[in-house]
């Protein structure tokens, strides 16, 4: 699969929030495997610990 990953920071009241998506065409095998499989729940920790990387980057 071919996604295109956004970073998107916005100014908040004590920093920054930052919001990462990954949008892109979802193919059949895809749709079906949605059904058996979580996405968040295989790859949302990874997910979260690119941000805390990012944050502890960002706060150099």
């Amino acid at each position: 699969m071919r996604n295109v990953a956004t970073v998107t920071l916005s100014p908040a009241t004590q920093g920054t929030t930052v919001t990462w998506a990954m949008d892109g065409p979802s193919p059949l095998i895809a749709k079906i495997m949605s059904l058996f499989f979580d996405a968040d729940t295989m790859i949302g920790g990874d997910f979260a610990q690119g941000l805390v990387n990012l944050k502890a980057i960002a706060e150099i």
